[in-house]
């Protein structure tokens, strides 16, 4: 009897070496290669455990949560985006992306920040190797991280991360035979083959300059270009176009009604290759509201919106004030509709009404930057303010 449970045993161990065997992944590399990085893809058979044959997906994370918060595990999803701060800013696009993180779902066209976890991506080589900011191609790829399952931006995600792995899309493992169709031995021939070199004037659309880093304290507030495109809903900053002496923008501020003008500047200073914002205070945020061809500009925190006095300020024959009021402040005296250009920086904000400087004048303004204050107004004689441009916080 012994003999015969020694020899039960034998094949037991057997069977199981050969299983951990089938499963495992080639390790080995001659050439001394980092094996976190492979180039080939892995095939999943399975999900839900949190192993690297069997990965946690997003819906896991999120409808089990209780299950993997504190475990060391491995996590797959589509890379679909980034945020910046919390999820209310998530950004489905390479475009503008931070370095930090990306946003992993289960469908590799999710729109909605509640069906994504976020992955910290703390160190240079995991930002380098699976950041947007880094690999904006990365977009849409199908990825499996091995992390720690933590509270990040207030949600379910991975911290800590530890390795990861290419995975190959579902539609492509359903499929696998698809790629490896024989190429048209007559395609070299064809005509129409020599008109693909003139995709390389894409670039052309791409700001020519680098952007400009805006920080607050150590933390990166955006990445700015000097051209920004315009979105109904998308948060902003408003601020002179950064030069090598600095930057200016429209501070925060919890102080609004008829009697407060103006909105204060908040300086930023160019240091070890970055803009800063002093004191450590973040600039205001505006929400863009847009009606036809008009736009409005919410101060996030607050709740008012810019505006500025159609009648004109008696004190001044060039300067306007400008005021952040309340939407039961604006009439027919108080305006909040401007009008934005973007291909004029130089022009970019002007007052959709006119604004009456005297009985025989007036004007569209621009909002500019008033370099002998410490304040942003409306304005009609460009020479005498710097240019205001809106810098989209994605």
């Amino acid at each position: 009897m012994k003999t015969f449970l020694k020899i039960l045993c034998g094949f037991a161990l057997l069977a199981g070496w050969l299983s951990c065997e089938k499963v495992t992944f080639p390790e080995s590399d001659p050439e001394g290669q980092d094996t976190e990085q492979p180039e080939d893809t892995l095939v999943l058979e399975d999900t839900g455990e949190g192993s690297l044959q069997a990965p946690a997906t997003v819906n896991d994370l999120l409808l089990r949560p209780g299950d993997f918060l504190g475990r060391a595990c491995w996590v797959a999803g589509y890379i679909v985006g980034y945020t910046e701060r919390t999820m209310k800013n998530a950004s489905f696009m390479a475009e503008g992306a931070v370095q930090s993180n990306i946003l992993l779902a289960d469908d590799p066209g999710e729109m909605e920040p509640d069906f994504c976890v976020p992955v910290e991506l703390k160190t240079d080589k995991w930002k380098t190797a699976l950041s947007l900011a880094h690999q904006p191609e990365n977009l849409g790829k199908r990825v499996a991280v091995h992390g720690l399952v933590k509270t990040y931006f207030s949600v379910t995600g991975v911290r800590s991360m530890e390795s990861f792995r290419w995975l190959q899309d579902e539609d492509e493992a359903e499929n696998p035979q698809e790629p490896e169709e024989p190429l048209d031995p007559q395609e070299p021939d064809q005509p129409g083959e020599p008109e693909d070199p003139e995709e390389p004037d894409l670039p052309d659309e791409t700001p020519e300059k680098e952007p400009f880093l805006i920080y607050l304290n150590e933390t990166l507030l955006q990445q700015v270009e000097q051209g920004t495109a315009i979105g109904d809903g998308r948060r902003y900053m408003l601020g002179t176009v950064p030069e090598a002496s600095g930057a200016a923008f429209v501070a925060s501020s919890l102080k609004y009604g008829p009697e407060i003008k103006y909105r204060t500047v908040l300086p930023a200073v160019m240091t070890d290759g970055r803009f800063r914002t002093e004191l450590g205070v973040a600039p205001a945020v505006f929400v863009l509201e847009q009606q036809g061809s008009r736009y409005r500009l919410r101060d996030e925190l607050t709740g008012g919106y810019l505006a500025y006095d159609v009648r004109g300020d008696a004190s001044s024959a060039s300067w306007i004030p400008l005021y952040t009021l309340m939407s039961e402040d604006l009439n027919a005296n108080f305006c909040a509709d401007f009008r934005i250009r973007t291909d004029n920086l130089a022009e970019q904000l002007s007052t959709a009404e006119k604004v009456k400087f005297s009985s025989t004048s007036s004007v569209n303004c621009l909002l500019r930057y008033n370099p002998s204050g410490n304040n942003f107004k409306l304005n009609f004689h460009e020479a005498n303010g710097k240019p205001v441009c809106l810098y989209l916080i994605k």
